[in-house]
């Protein structure tokens, strides 16, 4: 399973998680190390020469969750997006391609399910469940909230 979650990793984010993992252990490195070196010289200077190095590390962190990432593969570049389900599986034809938008998938329960699956794959459910959890909270306004309310006028407003 490690090989097929690597193949999988499109987004490279078991890549990235991995990179972090290995800045933080460098972070915590530094941090005793500063730590015993307060305690033993008692120099609470250590810490001022020690607060760019942390910081360098945290930019580093950054630099992996953006440039890096981009960089590592060239398909994501063009306006920040991936490539298509089609492009990356290689199984359909240009023929066989179809639009569909968010409302279509929203609109039909096993087409919500498997946008569910899908996204679990890419390690994004939570932006689908924050989107449900939204529209929810959106009608429980609409319902309980009377149309002369001026609270509800500021979020009608706000959805515009």
């Amino acid at each position: 399973t490690e090989r097929s979650s690597q193949e999988n990793d499109i987004f490279y984010i078991h890549w990235e998680s991995k990179l972090h993992l290995k800045l933080v252990i460098i972070l915590v490195i530094i941090y005793i190390s500063l730590r015993i070196i307060v305690i033993i010289w008692d120099s609470p200077n250590a810490i001022i020469i020690g607060l760019p190095i942390i910081g360098l590390i945290f930019t580093i962190m950054n630099i992996v969750s953006t440039f890096l990432i981009l960089k590592k593969n060239p398909q994501h570049r063009r306006f920040g997006r991936g490539p298509s389900m089609h492009q990356r599986s290689g199984s359909r034809s240009s023929s066989q391609e179809f639009n569909c938008t968010l409302n279509h998938i929203l609109s039909d329960k096993k087409a919500v399910h498997l946008f569910m699956i899908r996204l679990s794959k890419e390690f994004s459910m939570e932006c689908l469940l924050s989107y449900i959890e939204f529209v929810q909270f959106q009608n429980y306004l609409k319902y309980h909230i009377d149309s002369n309310d001026e609270v509800l006028n500021r979020v009608h407003s706000l959805t515009l």
